[in-house]
């Protein structure tokens, strides 16, 4: 994962110099884009949960500060608020389940945390925060707006860094067996798809696109005891082709723009 982030990141950072070309941000925009980068290295990373958290944290911030990168344009605004909304609650029942770990276990250590039988309250509480964000069923509200940040942070945001985090997590705790994991997937799958056929912009049919595939990640982590690598798997390629999908749009929408 973490080599993962780390060439999905290079690419990125490459794409944006020139793409944000002639902008009087660019150095802003590229700390922006560097400090995602660190704090999706500290989650992934990390050994245990405090860690975990504050790249959980810091990814959600620096989203924000991405998408509302066009200050002047009341859409991004109120896209970046969105966001930062989804990605606060989901951020409430993440750190309220470590809490109660801490209280259960008495360490936030994976090593630690391995050896004992997590309770369901604390599965459910990871669950809401995963699916926040995921973008699955219901908390999928933010996804589509963010994409009136530049194309460079589509890319980044969509790939392998925020949007994956959830996955991420529920593989990483061991949480991925439970049943409504499946079904809350495959509907979101479905429901991506569907939004997918509606959509009139090249960005936002791509956004839907990630929906459905986190949808399908999502899914397949509950239909067997390998489904946490094989999801882990799907990942990885996504991020290799959704990168490009969203770097290639930026593209194309700059040639018609011109």
């Amino acid at each position: 994962m973490t080599l993962t982030v780390v060439w999905i990141s290079c690419a990125v950072h490459a794409y944006q110099n020139l793409y944000m070309r002639g902008d009087g941000s660019q150095t802003l925009f590229t700390s922006y884009l560097s400090a995602f980068t660190g704090f999706m290295l500290i989650l992934v990373a990390g050994q245990n949960l405090v860690m975990l958290f504050i790249g959980w944290e810091g990814i959600g911030v620096c989203s924000y500060l991405l998408i509302g990168y066009y200050g002047s344009r009341v859409s991004a605004v109120k896209s970046a608020n969105k966001s930062l909304i989804v990605n606060k609650i989901s951020d409430g029942f993440l750190l309220g389940s470590m809490l109660y770990l801490w209280f259960y276990t008495g360490s936030f250590s994976y090593c630690s945390l391995a050896t004992f039988q997590i309770p369901d309250v604390v599965s459910i509480l990871v669950l809401l925060g995963a699916i926040g964000k995921s973008s699955q069923l219901f908390f999928h509200v933010w996804l589509a707006d963010a994409m009136e940040g530049p194309t460079p942070v589509s890319a980044l945001i969509h790939a392998a860094t925020l949007v994956t985090a959830g996955i991420y997590v529920l593989c990483k705790l061991n949480l991925h067996s439970q049943s409504a994991v499946g079904i809350l997937g495959a509907a979101t799958a479905l429901m991506g798809g569907l939004f997918g056929l509606a959509a009139n912009d090249l960005k936002r049919v791509i956004a839907f696109s990630t929906c459905s595939q986190l949808g399908y990640m999502m899914a397949v982590l509950s239909t067997c005891d390998d489904g946490a690598d094989f999801a882990m798997g799907h990942l990885v390629s996504h991020a290799g082709f959704k990168a490009t999908l969203f770097l290639s749009a930026g593209f194309f929408i700059a040639k018609k723009k011109n």
